[in-house]
C-alpha cells in the first residue's frame, strides 16, 4: 500500500514539475530609465521584454523598438528578495555612474530569481575605482507580466 502511494505521488511530481518550469519562461516586460550595461553591450534606456528559458538558463533581452537584443546565460539566485506585493523586479547593479544588469525576479511567488554574471567591464571599473569614488547601488526596476 506505501509503494503504491509512492508511486502514485512521485509520478504526480514529476507531472507538475514542468508546470512549474513553464510558468518561469513567461515574459515581463520593463521600463528602464537609464542605459545599462549586460554583456559587451550598451543597451539605451526604454521598454524591454525580458523571457527567460528555463532549458538553458538563457534570458533573451529585447527592447521594444525591436533593434536591441541580447542573450545572456544566467543562474540561479537566491542572493535578493522578492517583492512582497508579488510583481517582479529587475535589479541593477550601479559602479559610478554606469548600470549593469544584475538580477530578473518574475514575482510570482517564486524564491529563487535569476542572476547575471558580472561583465568584466563592472569588475574593471569597480577594481579601477579608489575607494571615496567608488559608488556602488542595487536600483530596482518594477516589472509587468506581458502575453507571449
Amino acid at each position: 500500500m506505501q509503494y503504491k502511494v509512492f508511486t502514485t505521488m512521485t509520478l504526480f511530481g514529476l507531472l507538475i514539475l514542468p508546470l512549474a518550469h513553464a510558468q518561469s519562461n513567461l515574459p515581463v516586460q520593463a521600463n528602464i530609465p537609464f542605459d545599462f550595461g549586460v554583456r559587451n553591450r550598451i543597451m539605451p534606456a526604454g521598454d524591454y521584454k525580458l523571457t527567460y528559458t528555463p532549458r538553458n538558463g538563457a534570458l533573451f533581452i529585447r527592447g521594444s523598438d525591436g533593434k536591441n537584443g541580447v542573450f545572456v546565460v544566467t543562474s540561479p539566485s537566491t542572493s535578493g528578495k522578492p517583492e512582497l506585493n508579488g510583481k517582479g523586479k529587475v535589479v541593477f547593479n550601479r559602479v559610478g555612474g554606469v548600470y549593469f544588469l544584475s538580477q530578473l525576479w518574475h514575482g510570482r511567488g517564486e524564491r529563487e530569481g535569476l542572476e547575471v554574471h558580472k561583465t568584466s567591464r563592472e569588475r574593471d571599473l569597480a577594481a579601477g575605482m579608489s575607494g571615496s569614488s567608488l559608488e556602488l547601488a542595487s536600483v530596482s526596476v518594477p516589472t509587468i507580466s506581458v502575453p507571449r
